[in-house]
Order: C-alpha cells, then sequence, then structure tokens
C-alpha cells in the first residue's frame, strides 16, 4: 500500500493543515492591507455589508482571515466565515474550512473524516490543492480508508488542474507499481512536470532526480513518446 512518506519529501506532499503550526489564515492570494487605519476602515467596511447581508463570499473569505486586520486569531471566527462563504459556492473557504478540521482549532474539534468531506467539495469547484489532499488521506489512511485506487483517482484530478506536488505523488506510485501498470513512460512525464512546477528548489531537485531515474529505464520510441506526453501536459497546464 503506498504512503507518502515512499515519496522522500514528506514535507513537500504532506497536507498544510497537517504540519504542528497552526493554520495560517493570512492568504498571500487574497489583498494584504498593511496600513492599519485602512485595514481597520476595511475591516468595518466589510463587517457592515456582512450585517446588511450584502458580503459576498470573497469579502467573507476575507473576513475569516482576520489577522491581516491587525485581528487576533480566532479559529471560530474564521469558521463562521469560511462556512458562509463556502455556503456561496467558494472552493477556497471550502477547503480552509477543511483544514480547520483537519488539525483541529481552539474550540473545532480535529474530524479528519469531515475535513475530507471538505476537500472533496472544494476540489469539486476547482481548488486543485483540496484534490490533492484528498489523495493523501487516502494513501496514508487519514480520515478514510486507505485506498490507492482513490488515492490515484483524485492525485490525477489534482495533477490536471496543475498541482506539482499531485503530480510528482502519482508518478512515483505509478514508477513503482501501484496501480499494476508500471507505465514508466507515465511515470517519468508526471515526475517531470512535478519538477517544472514545484513549490521549492528542494521539492524540484528530488522529483528531477526521481524523474531522471525513471527516464533512464526508458527506450528510445518510449523516449519518443514521453516528449510527446509532456508537450500535452505543458499546453495543458499553459491553458492552450
Amino acid at each position: 500500500m503506498f504512503r507518502i512518506a515512499a515519496f522522500g519529501l514528506t514535507t513537500g506532499l504532506a497536507i498544510a493543515a497537517a504540519s504542528a503550526s497552526p493554520v495560517p489564515f493570512s492568504d498571500p492570494s487574497l489583498p494584504q492591507t498593511t496600513n492599519p487605519v485602512v485595514a481597520n476602515s476595511e475591516f468595518n467596511n466589510l463587517m457592515r455589508q456582512a450585517m446588511d447581508g450584502d458580503a459576498s463570499s470573497a469579502a467573507e473569505l476575507r473576513l475569516g482571515d482576520i489577522a491581516q486586520f491587525g485581528q487576533e486569531r480566532n479559529d471560530e471566527v474564521a469558521r463562521r466565515w469560511y462556512s458562509l462563504a463556502a455556503a456561496q459556492g467558494d472552493g477556497t473557504a471550502e477547503e480552509k474550512l477543511g483544514d480547520l478540521y483537519w488539525q483541529g482549532a481552539a474550540g473545532i474539534s480535529r474530524d479528519r473524516t469531515q475535513a475530507v468531506g471538505h476537500y472533496k467539495v472544494a476540489a469539486g469547484r476547482g481548488i486543485a490543492s483540496a484534490a490533492r489532499k484528498v489523495a493523501v488521506a487516502y494513501a496514508n489512511g487519514d480520515g478514510v480508508p486507505a485506498d490507492d485506487t482513490q488515492m490515484l483517482r483524485w492525485g490525477r484530478k489534482a495533477a490536471r488542474a496543475g498541482d506539482a506536488e499531485a503530480a510528482g505523488m502519482v508518478g512515483y506510485a505509478i514508477m513503482i507499481g501501484i496501480d499494476g501498470s508500471y507505465d514508466l513512460v507515465e511515470a517519468a512525464t508526471l515526475l517531470t512536470v512535478a519538477s517544472e512546477n514545484a513549490p521549492s528548489a528542494d521539492w524540484r531537485n528530488h522529483a528531477a532526480a526521481i524523474a531522471q531515474e525513471a527516464q533512464s529505464k526508458l527506450t528510445r520510441p518510449e523516449r519518443e513518446a514521453l516528449i510527446a506526453r509532456l508537450a500535452r501536459w505543458r499546453s495543458t497546464l499553459d491553458g492552450e
């Protein structure tokens, strides 16, 4: 049975919320406000919209991350606003709810089965990292029964949506025969894609080394097939 640790860089593939450190609510993908006066004014405006029932899911998502407004971190407040944003169909908020339940927080009991449920909903809304977190859960039997078939299914979904860590995880799983195919061309393709889009230098180097190992075992026709598959993957990830 496949385990994430088998890939080597457990920190690169682990669910972010499973770390010992608190879930970071400051999201760099969201607009950040550093001026305390402006931050307080924006916070008040967002709260006014929320109280009037006019807040968008994006506004509610930002309210969940109250630390960016100079407010003290509050997991219960975060859960409330993320739940409201998720109810409006916000996939990022759904994933953040999953993170809260995955790790557990002040006033929130850890419930990894519920966390995986939120990740699945978020993945259905196009959040690639959420699909990867589902794959990790199935790989490790955490929150759901261990299931390599489901791990590969959700990992491929995340990889197709551009998640490099998922591509590396699935590529390595195929390379060692988890799916029974031992398709080295597919393994090398996914591992190469992972190395080209890795989130860190260490992760990129690790994925590249395993990709080279897979490539070294390919025949000439398989290498030609690899080039063609990589072109298709790069085209897909570039949105062409």
